[in-house]
């Protein structure tokens, strides 16, 4: 989900993922990413992530999500991510390399990250160890001059695309001083809050494996 404002060039983007295979988890994902979107537009991604987690809790829904927000600010030499879960976030640099800007909150990544065990570890990889509702948020940022294009996606697309199909997907953005998330570029729309044209977004794909708590 995308939301911009003309006057000041800010542009967020916000990819959720709900936990299971539920209308429930779903719904959950769909709350969160409204929520989220509307506060980090004009506040921080961690507010949005914050935003989200409220408006899960004030809701009767009970399923959880994974979150990953990218805030790109004209004013800001900076472009603000904030995620939980395992939601991901990559850059294309400028010399053409794909790096992933975040790293997944599962038990399979900490064992990756504090043992010489190397992944994927299939039985831990989809145990999430932060979420929307619960444990603390993490904050990263990417210089916006190195940076082509962002682009977030779910578990689903972090497993079925390789770095070589990442790579194609992630169209290079016309400057470097103006970063975009990938994906084909949204319809033309009046409402001053939709992003300029040269901006577009990923979104979660509504067909991908959902993961599952501890």
């Amino acid at each position: 989900m995308v939301g911009g404002d003309r006057a000041t060039g800010r542009i967020v983007d916000c990819v959720t993922d709900g936990i299971g295979n539920t209308t429930e988890a779903v719904e959950a994902a769909q709350l969160a990413a409204d929520a989220a979107v509307r506060a980090a537009l004009t506040v921080t991604p961690e507010a949005g992530c914050l935003a989200a987690r409220e408006r899960l809790a004030d809701s009767d829904n009970l399923a959880d999500a994974s979150i990953v927000i990218a805030l790109f600010d004209p004013d800001h030499s900076r472009i603000a991510i904030t995620w939980a879960g395992i939601c991901r976030a990559y850059a294309l640099t400028e010399d053409g390399q794909l790096q992933r800007a975040t790293y997944d909150h599962s038990l399979g990544e900490r064992i990756c990250r504090h043992t010489t065990q190397r992944g994927p570890l299939a039985l831990y990889d989809r145990k999430i160890t932060r979420t929307v509702a619960r444990d603390e948020f993490v904050p990263t940022s990417l210089p916006a001059h190195t940076v082509r294009s962002v682009l977030l996606c779910s578990d689903g697309g972090s497993r079925l695309l390789d770095d070589h199909a990442t790579l194609c997907a992630a169209s290079p953005c016309p400057t470097p001083t103006t970063p975009r998330s990938s994906s084909s570029p949204p319809p033309a729309s009046t409402d001053p809050t939709t992003p300029p044209p040269s901006y577009s977004t990923t979104s979660p794909d509504p067909r991908s494996p959902r993961s599952q708590h501890p």
